[in-house]
C-alpha cells in the first residue's frame, strides 16, 4: 500500500473518530479505532477480473473532504461464500443492506487508485466495524 493511501486513511478514520467521540465514550471509540486500524493496513488491493454477485453487507457512498476524494465502499458476501470489499469511483447509487449487486470488472488505471481511496466510517455500532475485519481483499470495479 502507499504511503499517500495509509496517510490519508489514518487521516480519515481520525477525522470520523473526531466526529463521534462528541457523543460516545472516547475508550470505547478508541478501541473500535485501533482495533479497525489493524485490519485495514492487512487488505490486499486487486483488480476485479470477472463479474462478482453480492449481498450487501455495508455501503458507504463516495464523498470529497478537502483535497481527498473517496470512493463508494461496498462490503458484502459474494457467490462463493466470501466477505469481500468493492470500489466504485462513479457510481450515484444508494445500496441497501440485503440488496443484491452486481460488481463489473473496470479498467482504473494507477492514478484512479492513487486518487480514489476507500471510503471508511467509524460507527456506533461494533457489529458495523467489525466487517471491515472480515475483509482480506478489496477489489477496483464498477457497481450496475
Amino acid at each position: 500500500m502507499s504511503k499517500n493511501k495509509k496517510i490519508v486513511k489514518v487521516c480519515s478514520v481520525f477525522f470520523v473518530f473526531v466526529l463521534a467521540t462528541c457523543s460516545y465514550p472516547k475508550r470505547y471509540m478508541q478501541k473500535e479505532e485501533n482495533k479497525i486500524s489493524k485490519c485495514f493496513d492487512l487488505w490486499s488491493y486487486r483488480d476485479l477480473e470477472k463479474e462478482e454477485k453480492v449481498f450487501a453487507l455495508l455501503f458507504i457512498e463516495k464523498h470529497q473532504i478537502a483535497l481527498s476524494t473517496f470512493a463508494n465502499l461496498l462490503i458484502g458476501i459474494t457467490e462463493s461464500g466470501d466477505t469481500s470489499c468493492f470500489l466504485d469511483k462513479n457510481s450515484n447509487r444508494k445500496i441497501m443492506v440485503g440488496e443484491k449487486v452486481i460488481i463489473l470488472p473496470t479498467k482504473w488505471d494507477e492514478m484512479d487508485k492513487e486518487i480514489f481511496q476507500p471510503t471508511l466510517r467509524l460507527f456506533r455500532d461494533s457489529h458495523k466495524n467489525s466487517l471491515y475485519c472480515h475483509v482480506k481483499t478489496v477489489y477496483y470495479g464498477r457497481f450496475e
